[in-house]
């Protein structure tokens, strides 16, 4: 997976989808979910909210709020699946580029 841009100050939240080896989504019922973003140093930057949508299979969703208090450059982040059987698996780390808004909201200058 490629880095995601994100401008400061935005909204952060994300859909991923699990899929097998045919690109079928993946029953996801009964698994549990942990998600963290960091800097390159191992800082916390933000604890994500993972939910799964009603009716869309093999999908989770990923909710970070607002990143107005984010630092500027690269991020990184994985999602942490506990299966039901017990076995753990995380995805593939990405990166997160955090970029400086451009519009300034409510000004006119």
């Amino acid at each position: 997976m490629s880095a995601l841009a994100i401008k400061q100050g935005d909204t952060f939240a994300i859909a991923l989808t699990f899929q097998d080896a045919n690109g079928t989504p993946v029953s996801l019922t009964g698994c549990q979910f942990e998600s963290q973003i960091r800097d390159a140093l191992g800082n916390m930057v933000a604890t994500l909210r993972c939910t799964l949508p009603a009716g869309v299979p093999g999908t989770v969703n990923l909710w970070g709020g607002s990143t107005a208090t984010w630092p500027l450059g690269r991020l990184f982040c994985d999602v942490s699946v506990v299966w039901p059987d017990g076995v753990i698996r995380s995805t593939e780390t990405f990166g997160i580029i955090v970029q400086k808004s451009i519009t300034s909201r409510g000004s006119t200058s």
